[in-house]
């Protein structure tokens, strides 16, 4: 198959590059330049074997231009498409980022879908993000906007970028394929990840404070806001690309794919057992203030460590504290013997994709 794809140098859209290259596809990969680094050079880093890179196009463009920037010789040229893949997204959640997510999300998306139209094409799979339920107590496969209100730019962004991609569909008479992983973390095995967002995120300015050493931490220990029932939906990339791969690969096309676990852990036990990994001890009781009597500079000296980390913590504060059962059968349908349940979040999976991100943290 000759496969279009957005994306390629994401966490995921790497990961999907590499699988679809190792089974034979012909990869056609439109990708943004960096300053010092060309968009083949990108792509290059990442695909090492050299016959896996003759099978390899690189497109210099951007999907937040008209026409992802590409042009019309160079769309004239691609000929016939047999699948398009769209993973590309900005996942910031933060409001004063607003303006770039909903450019990348929703605007980026309609440039690409732009381009499509006048590309000869036989499907398109789109990544959403279960996410898109804003936060509903139950979201299925067949939910898309139900009358729930997202949380942040992201989760509008991502909702309205998928109701675009549908309309286009229906409007074209393309089939359609919606891919809606939940929070994706890196390999189970070797924790291996090209990003340190989501669930990294959350760790990592408490890691920071840590390597300072700073002292009121360990006597006074920081607030951490969270639920003590709700549950954290975290996927291994691994896991995903598995489960992906067949689906672009195969002809089920026209479902919607959410892409999550089926038994998620608890949250706060999730963050318990990720600090105490990471040697932040005086970070327990997660969700209640620990009362340790403190002369009046160690308590100044607390509250702005707690200030700081309240900046840090704040974009998560929606996911730590309610969590969507997500209902997901579509995925064991299609793909029948061939689909296994994600791996169980044990400690020990934690504590793989925790040293990896240390180790890269302190580079």
């Amino acid at each position: 198959m000759r496969i279009l794809l957005t994306g390629a140098t994401g966490a995921l859209g790497s990961e999907l590059l590499l699988r679809l290259l190792a089974e034979g596809h012909e990869m056609i990969c439109i990708t943004r330049p960096l300053k010092k680094k060309s968009a083949y050079e990108r792509i290059k880093d990442l695909v090492c074997d050299s016959s896996l890179l003759e099978r390899t196009t690189v497109l210099e463009g951007d999907i937040c231009k008209p026409l992802c920037g590409l042009s019309q010789d160079t769309i004239k040229s691609l000929g016939l498409i047999d699948c398009v893949v769209h993973s590309a997204a900005s996942v910031e959640f933060d409001e004063i980022k607003s303006v770039e997510t909903w450019n990348t999300n929703l605007h980026g998306t309609d440039n690409f879908l732009n381009l499509l139209s006048q590309l000869k094409i036989c499907s398109l799979h789109h990544v959403s993000t279960a996410y898109i339920s804003g936060g509903l107590n139950v979201f299925s496969e067949e939910d898309i906007d139900i009358g729930q209100s997202p949380r942040n730019p992201y989760e509008g962004s991502k909702l309205a970028g998928e109701k675009l991609v549908r309309r286009w569909s229906e409007e074209k008479g393309i089939p359609i394929s919606i891919h809606r992983p939940s929070i994706i973390v890196g390999h189970s095995r070797t924790g291996v990840t090209r990003t340190f967002d989501g669930y990294y995120g959350f760790f990592h300015p408490m890691w920071g404070l840590k390597r300072r050493q700073i002292k009121d931490m360990w006597e006074v220990g920081i607030f951490i806001k969270c639920s003590n029932e709700s549950t954290i939906n975290l996927i291994p990339s691994d896991w995903l690309i598995n489960t992906m791969s067949p689906i672009i690969s195969g002809e089920n096309y026209e479902r919607t794919y959410n892409l999550v676990h089926p038994e998620p852990p608890k949250v706060k036990w999730v963050i318990e057992t990720s600090l105490d990994i990471l040697g932040i001890k005086a970070l327990m009781g997660v969700g209640s203030r620990p009362n340790t009597p403190l002369d009046t500079s160690s308590i100044k000296r607390a509250e702005k460590i707690q200030k700081m980390i309240d900046r840090g913590l704040g974009r998560y504060h929606p996911y730590v504290t309610r969590e969507t059962n997500f209902l997901s059968e579509n995925a064991k349908t299609v793909l029948g013997r061939k689909y296994n349940n994600p791996p169980p979040i044990t400690a020990e999976l934690l504590k793989v994709l925790l040293d990896f991100a240390e180790t890269e943290w302190s580079t």
